[in-house]
């Protein structure tokens, strides 16, 4: 009897463990700088030069202004409550395997002007179109 009484134990307690929800765990500022260093490996040169000048234009000093500081921006702002407030949507983005838009996953963003972006008629690769169109996603 007393085997029983131990195996209800043991079954109970694993389904209580197994049960318990477990806590979300964060990227914290090195995920961050990892993904975007990952991501910049993958921008063609002059899709690099563009975005690092975006960079160092910014005057917000809540973090050095190279990709991989950049990246932890929102998590560095989180004691700044008016900023947060406006800027929470910004901090990630969920998009639908199933059914991706980005376009709804960001908020319906206004597009970004073609002419903007330093690829020329010239020098279209496949690289260098997926460059920009991850930059303009």
């Amino acid at each position: 009897m007393r085997g029983i009484h131990q195996a209800a134990a043991a079954a109970l307690l694993s389904i209580i463990v197994a049960g318990s929800p477990a806590p979300a765990l964060t990227w914290g500022d090195e995920g961050h700088e990892i993904v975007a260093l990952i991501a910049q490996s993958f921008l063609d040169p002059p899709v690099r030069k563009k975005v690092s000048a975006l960079l160092a234009a910014d005057t917000d000093s809540h973090t050095a202004h190279d990709i991989a500081s950049e990246s932890t921006w929102a998590d560095a702002i989180k004691e700044d409550s008016d900023l947060k407030r406006r800027t929470s949507q910004w901090h990630f983005v969920d998009i639908e395997i199933h059914n991706p838009n980005v376009d709804q996953a960001c908020f319906n963003h206004p597009p970004i002007p073609r002419a903007r972006w330093p690829l020329t008629a010239r020098r279209t690769t496949a690289s260098s179109t997926k460059s920009m169109n991850l930059l303009r996603n």
